[in-house]
């Protein structure tokens, strides 16, 4: 597994995503400049996005497609209340906000910040390996017994059986069981690899 194939698809979408978004506040300048409330635009850029994600969903759905990722649970409530209030509501308000009073090519630049935000929370509240590309190695490692649901394919990992009333298809999410195993691989400190190193004197 080289580096190359850790980071597709995502770094090339990643990009794509950080030009739009980038695009998007010049524009966004020239709606306000035009009287639009910073409130009224906030609310139609993410209806926006949710109408434009709907049909991709209610698409995928139509032809017979999985699920792209697994399911919002119950437990995933709180969290999703929260993601809505300070990405869906909060934070666009206060751009448009910002963006009435300031230059688009200044806030632009400050909008840079938001990934080091990102980066800082996934890292010190969620516990996240930030820097994946850099600790793609390989060992001998164990993966203990775990139980959790995710996107995923029948590799090495997921030799799982199945229910009647799981996804066909692959790939697939649904609730899944990992028994314990060793093996050696390419890998990268990822959900199933959250085993200790040895560290050589």
């Amino acid at each position: 597994m080289g580096r190359d194939l850790l980071a597709w698809p995502g770094a090339p979408l990643a990009i794509v995503s950080a030009a739009l978004f980038g695009a998007s506040t010049p524009f966004a300048k020239l709606l306000l400049g035009d009287g639009i409330s910073p409130w009224l635009l906030a609310g139609l850029l993410y209806l926006g996005s949710g109408i434009g994600l709907s049909i991709i969903h209610l698409g995928r759905r139509a032809v017979g497609l999985a699920a792209a990722e697994a399911p919002l649970r119950r437990a995933d409530m709180p969290w999703l209340a929260l993601v809505v209030l300070s990405g869906g509501a909060i934070g666009p308000v206060l751009l448009l906000i910002g963006l009435t009073t300031t230059p688009a090519s200044s806030t632009a630049l400050l909008l840079n910040l938001e990934s080091l935000a990102t980066m800082v929370i996934a890292w010190v509240v969620f516990r996240e390996n930030v820097d994946r590309l850099s600790e793609a190695h390989e060992h001998e490692h164990q993966h203990e017994a775990i139980d959790h649901e995710h996107r995923h394919i029948h590799d090495a990992h997921h030799r799982h059986s199945h229910a009647l009333n799981d996804p066909v298809g692959e790939p697939h999410s649904h609730w899944h069981r990992h028994l314990p195993m060793t093996h050696k691989h390419p890998h990268y400190p990822d959900a199933h690899h959250r085993h200790e190193h040895a560290h050589s004197h």
